[in-house]
Protein backbone atom coordinates (compact mmCIF):
# COMPACT_ATOMS: atom_id res chain seq x y z
CA UNK A 1 0.00 0.00 0.00
CA UNK A 2 0.73 3.54 -1.04
CA UNK A 3 0.11 6.50 1.52
CA UNK A 4 -0.31 10.62 0.81
CA UNK A 5 1.55 11.29 4.06
CA UNK A 6 0.72 14.92 3.76
CA UNK A 7 2.00 17.42 6.48
CA UNK A 8 -0.46 17.75 9.46
CA UNK A 9 -0.96 21.52 9.32
CA UNK A 10 -3.39 23.96 10.69
CA UNK A 11 -3.62 22.74 14.49
CA UNK A 12 -2.58 24.97 17.04
CA UNK A 13 -0.98 24.48 20.39
CA UNK A 14 -4.70 25.13 21.64
CA UNK A 15 -6.45 22.97 19.80
CA UNK A 16 -3.75 20.07 20.03
CA UNK A 17 -4.29 20.51 23.58
CA UNK A 18 -7.60 20.50 23.15
CA UNK A 19 -7.37 16.47 21.42
CA UNK A 20 -7.60 15.28 24.81
CA UNK A 21 -9.87 16.60 26.48
CA UNK A 22 -12.49 14.29 25.61
CA UNK A 23 -11.12 11.47 27.15
CA UNK A 24 -11.31 12.81 30.30
CA UNK A 25 -11.01 15.87 32.66
CA UNK A 26 -7.65 17.16 33.56
CA UNK A 27 -6.02 14.54 30.81
CA UNK A 28 -5.22 17.08 27.87
CA UNK A 29 -4.30 20.30 30.18
CA UNK A 30 -0.90 22.13 29.10
CA UNK A 31 0.51 23.29 25.69
CA UNK A 32 1.03 21.00 22.82
CA UNK A 33 4.58 18.98 23.33
CA UNK A 34 6.64 19.55 20.01
CA UNK A 35 7.28 17.27 17.41
CA UNK A 36 10.77 15.94 17.50
CA UNK A 37 11.35 15.41 13.50
CA UNK A 38 15.37 14.95 12.48
CA UNK A 39 15.78 16.15 8.81
CA UNK A 40 16.08 13.88 7.45
CA UNK A 41 14.09 11.22 9.68
CA UNK A 42 16.12 8.23 10.44
CA UNK A 43 15.21 5.46 8.69
CA UNK A 44 13.84 2.73 11.02
CA UNK A 45 15.65 -0.73 9.79
CA UNK A 46 13.32 -3.24 7.55
CA UNK A 47 12.26 -6.15 9.54
CA UNK A 48 14.79 -9.00 9.75
CA UNK A 49 13.32 -11.97 7.55
CA UNK A 50 15.64 -13.75 9.71
CA UNK A 51 12.13 -13.48 12.43
CA UNK A 52 9.18 -13.63 10.84
CA UNK A 53 6.83 -15.75 12.03
CA UNK A 54 5.54 -18.96 10.70
CA UNK A 55 2.18 -18.97 8.60
CA UNK A 56 -0.52 -19.93 10.92
CA UNK A 57 -1.62 -23.67 10.35
CA UNK A 58 -5.70 -22.88 10.90
CA UNK A 59 -5.71 -19.71 8.99
CA UNK A 60 -2.97 -19.85 6.20
CA UNK A 61 -1.84 -16.57 7.56
CA UNK A 62 0.86 -15.04 8.71
CA UNK A 63 1.07 -14.98 12.43
CA UNK A 64 2.28 -11.33 13.52
CA UNK A 65 5.62 -11.77 15.71
CA UNK A 66 5.97 -12.68 19.14
CA UNK A 67 7.20 -9.87 21.66
CA UNK A 68 10.39 -11.88 22.11
CA UNK A 69 10.88 -11.61 17.69
CA UNK A 70 10.11 -7.81 18.13
CA UNK A 71 12.58 -6.92 21.29
CA UNK A 72 15.13 -9.05 19.18
CA UNK A 73 14.36 -6.56 16.62
CA UNK A 74 13.72 -3.35 17.95
CA UNK A 75 15.02 -3.77 21.36
CA UNK A 76 18.47 -1.71 21.47
CA UNK A 77 16.71 1.00 18.95
CA UNK A 78 16.11 4.45 20.02
CA UNK A 79 13.71 6.61 18.85
CA UNK A 80 14.52 9.53 16.76
CA UNK A 81 10.57 10.97 15.92
CA UNK A 82 7.43 11.86 18.84
CA UNK A 83 4.20 13.18 17.35
CA UNK A 84 0.83 12.83 15.65
CA UNK A 85 2.94 12.00 12.12
CA UNK A 86 6.48 10.25 12.44
CA UNK A 87 7.23 7.90 10.14
CA UNK A 88 5.13 4.98 9.72
CA UNK A 89 2.08 6.85 10.66
CA UNK A 90 -0.74 7.12 8.60
CA UNK A 91 -2.55 10.96 7.82
CA UNK A 92 -4.47 10.62 5.01
CA UNK A 93 -4.74 8.68 1.76
CA UNK A 94 -4.87 8.67 -1.93
CA UNK A 95 -8.39 8.98 -2.79
CA UNK A 96 -9.92 7.74 -6.30
CA UNK A 97 -12.57 10.03 -5.91
CA UNK A 98 -14.30 12.26 -3.42
CA UNK A 99 -13.35 9.70 -0.56
CA UNK A 100 -12.95 10.71 2.93
CA UNK A 101 -12.79 9.16 6.20
CA UNK A 102 -14.76 9.88 9.42
CA UNK A 103 -12.43 8.45 12.42
CA UNK A 104 -14.25 8.61 16.28
CA UNK A 105 -12.45 7.69 19.30
CA UNK A 106 -13.95 6.42 22.28
CA UNK A 107 -11.69 6.54 25.12
CA UNK A 108 -12.78 4.89 28.68
CA UNK A 109 -11.82 5.58 31.83
CA UNK A 110 -12.63 8.53 34.17
CA UNK A 111 -14.99 11.05 33.01
CA UNK A 112 -14.64 9.90 29.22
CA UNK A 113 -17.11 6.53 29.46
CA UNK A 114 -20.11 8.25 27.58
CA UNK A 115 -21.89 7.31 24.42
CA UNK A 116 -22.87 9.91 22.28
CA UNK A 117 -25.73 8.62 21.07
CA UNK A 118 -27.10 11.63 19.02
CA UNK A 119 -23.81 11.28 17.35
CA UNK A 120 -23.59 7.96 16.12
CA UNK A 121 -28.06 7.60 15.16
CA UNK A 122 -27.12 10.92 13.24
CA UNK A 123 -24.79 8.91 10.98
CA UNK A 124 -27.00 5.66 11.06
CA UNK A 125 -30.12 8.40 9.62
CA UNK A 126 -27.45 9.62 7.25
CA UNK A 127 -26.26 5.89 6.34
CA UNK A 128 -21.89 8.09 6.94
CA UNK A 129 -19.59 5.17 7.22
CA UNK A 130 -17.13 5.81 10.04
CA UNK A 131 -14.57 4.30 11.97
CA UNK A 132 -14.79 4.01 15.34
CA UNK A 133 -11.21 3.69 17.34
CA UNK A 134 -12.58 2.15 21.34
CA UNK A 135 -10.44 1.78 24.08
CA UNK A 136 -10.54 -1.48 25.95
CA UNK A 137 -11.76 0.20 29.36
CA UNK A 138 -14.82 2.44 27.47
CA UNK A 139 -15.50 -0.99 25.62
CA UNK A 140 -15.81 -2.64 29.36
CA UNK A 141 -18.00 0.11 30.47
CA UNK A 142 -20.32 -0.12 27.49
CA UNK A 143 -20.25 -3.54 26.39
CA UNK A 144 -23.83 -4.37 24.69
CA UNK A 145 -23.12 -0.69 22.91
CA UNK A 146 -19.59 -1.83 21.75
CA UNK A 147 -21.79 -4.99 20.43
CA UNK A 148 -24.41 -3.17 18.66
CA UNK A 149 -21.81 -1.08 17.00
CA UNK A 150 -19.48 -4.41 15.85
CA UNK A 151 -23.06 -5.40 14.33
CA UNK A 152 -23.68 -2.13 12.12
CA UNK A 153 -22.48 -2.44 8.96
CA UNK A 154 -21.89 1.60 8.28
CA UNK A 155 -18.97 1.27 11.36
CA UNK A 156 -15.72 -0.28 11.59
CA UNK A 157 -14.00 -1.32 14.69
CA UNK A 158 -10.32 0.03 15.38
CA UNK A 159 -8.04 -0.29 18.18
CA UNK A 160 -7.62 3.04 20.51
CA UNK A 161 -5.34 1.01 23.12
CA UNK A 162 -5.78 -0.66 27.00
CA UNK A 163 -4.99 2.09 28.91
CA UNK A 164 -5.29 4.98 26.57
CA UNK A 165 -1.41 5.94 26.85
CA UNK A 166 1.01 7.86 24.18
CA UNK A 167 2.62 4.88 22.23
CA UNK A 168 6.68 5.18 23.44
CA UNK A 169 9.22 2.67 23.75
CA UNK A 170 11.43 5.00 26.33
CA UNK A 171 8.34 6.46 28.72
CA UNK A 172 7.88 9.74 26.48
CA UNK A 173 4.98 12.07 27.30
CA UNK A 174 2.26 14.07 25.71
CA UNK A 175 0.23 16.75 27.11
CA UNK A 176 2.06 15.78 30.64
CA UNK A 177 0.58 12.22 30.34
CA UNK A 178 3.01 9.15 30.54
CA UNK A 179 3.69 7.47 27.46
CA UNK A 180 4.37 3.16 27.66
CA UNK A 181 7.92 2.88 29.13
CA UNK A 182 8.96 -0.27 26.93
CA UNK A 183 9.06 -1.77 23.83
CA UNK A 184 6.63 -4.52 26.07
CA UNK A 185 4.44 -1.95 27.10
CA UNK A 186 3.64 -0.63 24.10
CA UNK A 187 3.07 -4.11 22.84
CA UNK A 188 0.90 -4.25 25.57
CA UNK A 189 -0.92 -1.39 24.83
CA UNK A 190 -1.82 -2.77 21.44
CA UNK A 191 -2.49 -6.51 22.16
CA UNK A 192 -4.37 -6.44 25.21
CA UNK A 193 -7.37 -4.67 23.54
CA UNK A 194 -6.40 -6.19 20.71
CA UNK A 195 -6.92 -9.60 22.48
CA UNK A 196 -9.95 -8.53 24.47
CA UNK A 197 -11.73 -7.51 21.01
CA UNK A 198 -10.90 -10.96 19.99
CA UNK A 199 -12.16 -13.04 23.31
CA UNK A 200 -15.13 -10.81 23.94
CA UNK A 201 -16.47 -9.95 20.24
CA UNK A 202 -14.52 -12.73 18.12
CA UNK A 203 -13.18 -9.36 16.53
CA UNK A 204 -9.87 -8.55 14.45
CA UNK A 205 -9.09 -4.61 15.23
CA UNK A 206 -7.21 -3.48 12.03
CA UNK A 207 -6.35 -0.40 12.78
CA UNK A 208 -4.46 1.46 16.32
CA UNK A 209 -4.14 5.10 17.41
CA UNK A 210 -2.68 5.92 20.35
CA UNK A 211 -3.66 7.67 23.30
CA UNK A 212 -2.94 11.43 22.41
CA UNK A 213 -2.17 10.24 19.16
CA UNK A 214 1.01 10.37 20.21
CA UNK A 215 3.52 7.41 18.87
CA UNK A 216 7.18 7.31 18.12
CA UNK A 217 8.58 5.87 14.80
CA UNK A 218 9.85 2.86 16.51
CA UNK A 219 6.48 1.31 18.06
CA UNK A 220 4.55 2.77 14.76
CA UNK A 221 6.90 0.49 13.14
CA UNK A 222 6.01 -2.49 15.69
CA UNK A 223 2.06 -1.53 15.26
CA UNK A 224 2.31 -2.43 11.80
CA UNK A 225 3.99 -5.78 11.99
CA UNK A 226 1.59 -6.55 14.38
CA UNK A 227 -1.12 -5.88 11.87
CA UNK A 228 -2.52 -2.65 13.28
CA UNK A 229 -0.65 0.22 11.45
CA UNK A 230 -1.23 3.18 12.85
CA UNK A 231 -3.52 5.85 11.95
CA UNK A 232 -4.11 9.40 13.11
CA UNK A 233 -5.53 12.29 11.02
CA UNK A 234 -5.24 15.47 8.43
CA UNK A 235 -7.94 17.25 9.95
CA UNK A 236 -8.89 17.66 14.02
CA UNK A 237 -12.83 17.79 13.52
CA UNK A 238 -14.13 18.63 17.15
CA UNK A 239 -10.27 18.99 19.64
CA UNK A 240 -11.14 16.25 21.92
CA UNK A 241 -14.98 17.32 22.39
CA UNK A 242 -14.32 20.69 23.48
CA UNK A 243 -15.48 22.75 19.89
CA UNK A 244 -18.71 24.58 19.81
CA UNK A 245 -20.87 23.28 17.09
CA UNK A 246 -19.89 26.26 15.07
CA UNK A 247 -16.28 25.63 15.56
CA UNK A 248 -17.06 21.81 14.27
CA UNK A 249 -18.55 23.08 11.30
CA UNK A 250 -15.81 25.67 10.44
CA UNK A 251 -12.92 23.36 10.75
CA UNK A 252 -15.13 20.27 9.09
CA UNK A 253 -14.87 22.85 5.54
CA UNK A 254 -11.86 22.02 5.57
CA UNK A 255 -12.54 18.21 4.71
CA UNK A 256 -11.75 17.44 1.13
CA UNK A 257 -10.85 14.28 -0.90
CA UNK A 258 -7.98 12.16 0.96
CA UNK A 259 -8.33 13.29 4.46
CA UNK A 260 -9.00 11.41 7.48
CA UNK A 261 -10.96 13.33 10.47
CA UNK A 262 -10.85 12.85 13.95
CA UNK A 263 -13.82 13.19 16.38
CA UNK A 264 -15.10 11.73 19.81
CA UNK A 265 -18.22 9.50 20.36
CA UNK A 266 -17.99 9.37 24.29
CA UNK A 267 -18.92 12.87 25.71
CA UNK A 268 -22.55 12.95 24.86
CA UNK A 269 -22.69 16.51 26.84
CA UNK A 270 -20.59 17.98 24.12
CA UNK A 271 -21.71 20.05 20.83
CA UNK A 272 -20.36 17.45 19.15
CA UNK A 273 -23.13 15.76 17.74
CA UNK A 274 -24.63 18.91 16.79
CA UNK A 275 -21.86 20.15 15.02
CA UNK A 276 -20.81 16.93 13.15
CA UNK A 277 -24.56 16.47 11.92
CA UNK A 278 -24.73 20.30 10.25
CA UNK A 279 -20.89 19.99 8.92
CA UNK A 280 -21.58 16.18 7.41
CA UNK A 281 -24.42 17.57 5.75
CA UNK A 282 -22.55 19.99 4.08
CA UNK A 283 -19.73 18.16 3.46
CA UNK A 284 -21.90 15.78 1.46
CA UNK A 285 -22.97 18.92 -0.70
CA UNK A 286 -19.61 19.41 -1.74
CA UNK A 287 -19.41 15.54 -2.88
CA UNK A 288 -17.71 14.54 -0.23
CA UNK A 289 -18.17 10.07 -0.04
CA UNK A 290 -17.39 9.02 3.32
CA UNK A 291 -15.75 5.70 3.90
CA UNK A 292 -14.03 3.34 6.37
CA UNK A 293 -10.13 2.80 7.15
CA UNK A 294 -10.33 -0.53 5.27
CA UNK A 295 -12.07 0.66 2.20
CA UNK A 296 -9.74 3.06 1.22
CA UNK A 297 -6.13 2.09 3.00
Amino acid sequence: MSFDRRAFLGLSAVSAAGLLTGCGPGEARGAASTLIRPEPPHPVPSPDPTQTSEPSESTGQQEPPSLEELQAQHGQQQPQEWGLETSGVITSFTPSGNQAVLTLDACGGRGSGGYDAALIDSLRQAGIAASLFINKRWAQENYGITQELIEDPLFEIANHGTQHKPLSVTGQQAYGIPGTESLEEAYAEIMDNQQFFRDSFGLELPFFRAGTAYVDEVAAQMAQQLGTPVVNFSVNGDAGATYSATEVQRAMREVGPGDIVIGHFNQPDSQVAAGFGQALQEAAERGIEWMTLSQVL
